[in-house]
């Protein structure tokens, strides 16, 4: 059966840490819901009619400096904030949506599904039975890759074709065999990607896998700056806008790939 609503997820948290013995805890929950229809009738660039809840949650958990730098959200911003507890029935009258409802999250089978669900069972609550969820992180990756090579092949294949007859693009004579071609350049301005770069650089010759933000896949992807708030109501908006440019694609993926929010493992 094909999925009728489709409810963007993403969450802010503190606590986690792969040696952590006790799950994350949500500091800020943003739920988007779409229909079908209206992703489908979505024009790239522009959004459609969209229903969204956006809540800050008190962890009950210290929140260091350096995440609350970068989040906003700190201990004494939400100390007067509601538990998670209390606003599980807000978040599952939210959900009384079209069914089937589908929860969408980038990197949602590793990190959000499963703090959410270990949120509900803390809060000895449960989702809706029925309720779905898929992460098309995958096919994120896959279309900015796409873009990627269709913006640099045309470009390198004929740096190739000039280099094999010892010209530059110009078409003087290159120097030598190994005179480089016209190559992108990193924006110097992007400090998110020096940063990256800067992480992944090792002693060793194994390289690291490259890290994806969903900055970085929107920027590909929208052909655009994407926003710097880390907040979860812009981030879920930028992953909208994104699904809705590769929707010819998402859709059918999503009908066959689906699955119960239940068969997700908790933290």
């Amino acid at each position: 059966m094909n999925i009728s609503t489709f409810v963007f997820l993403d969450i802010n948290t503190v606590g986690y840490s792969a040696k952590a013995k006790s799950a994350p805890k949500i500091t800020e929950l943003t739920l988007i819901a779409v229909s079908r229809m209206d992703i489908v009738k979505a024009e790239n660039g522009i959004l459609p009619p969209f229903g969204k809840l956006s809540l800050l949650i008190n962890p009950q958990k210290d929140i260091p400096s350096q995440i609350a730098k970068s989040s906003g959200l700190s201990n004494e911003y939400l100390m007067n904030q509601p538990i998670f507890k209390d606003k599980v029935n807000t978040i599952n009258s939210f959900l009384e949506l079209p069914k089937p409802v589908c929860l969408v999250a980038r990197k949602g089978n590793k990190f959000d599904y499963k703090v959410l669900r270990s949120e509900y069972i803390e809060a000895n609550a449960q989702l809706p039975d029925d309720l779905f969820c898929v992460d098309p992180n995958s096919l994120l990756i896959e279309e900015r890759k796409r873009k990627v090579e269709d913006t640099t092949a045309p470009s390198s294949a004929n740096n190739s074709i000039l280099e094999n007859q010892g010209l530059n693009a110009s078409g003087a004579q290159l120097a030598g065999p190994s005179a480089p071609g016209n190559e992108n350049q990193r924006d110097p301005s992007d400090i998110d990607e020096i940063n990256e770069a800067l992480a992944n650089m090792t002693t060793n010759t194994t390289p690291r896998r490259e890290r994806y933000t969903i900055q970085k896949i929107y920027r590909t992807v929208m052909n655009q700056e994407p926003s710097r708030s880390p907040r979860t109501d812009v981030t879920d908006m930028m992953l909208l806008e994104c699904i809705i440019a590769i929707k010819h694609t998402f859709l059918p993926w999503a009908d066959n790939n689906k699955r119960l929010i239940y068969n997700i493992e908790p933290f």
